[in-house]
């Protein structure tokens, strides 16, 4: 699948992106072109992911360690991601793929 980097801009954000579906997300969006942003609690997994895509697909990529069952968790994304906010207009969310059965792709 690839996306269309103009229609969905440079950077894309990825929640849940340590691993599973997060992770293939992070990388179909990758493997399009389009930066990463990941956000996941594991860094040193989201380290190596970041790294593999940016080798792999010449994107850049950002790693964001948080929890997002915080209740905080938005307050946090968003001072994290400030210099950011009007580059990425896309967010992938996939962090409650067990809990709800479906990931949801929202602008």
């Amino acid at each position: 699948m690839k996306l269309d980097k103009e229609r969905f801009g440079p950077w894309a954000l990825v929640t849940g992106a340590s691993s599973g579906i997060g992770k293939e997300f992070a990388r179909q969006i990758a493997a399009s072109g389009i930066n990463i942003v990941l956000v996941a609690r594991r860094e040193d997994l989201l380290k190596e992911v970041g790294v593999e895509f940016s080798k792999r697909f010449g994107v850049e990529h950002r790693v964001i360690v948080l929890d997002v069952s915080r209740e905080d968790f938005i307050g946090q994304l968003a001072s994290a991601t400030a210099d950011q906010a009007s580059r990425t207009r896309r967010d992938f969310r996939c962090q409650h793929w067990r809990r709800q059965g479906r990931c949801r792709d929202r602008q």
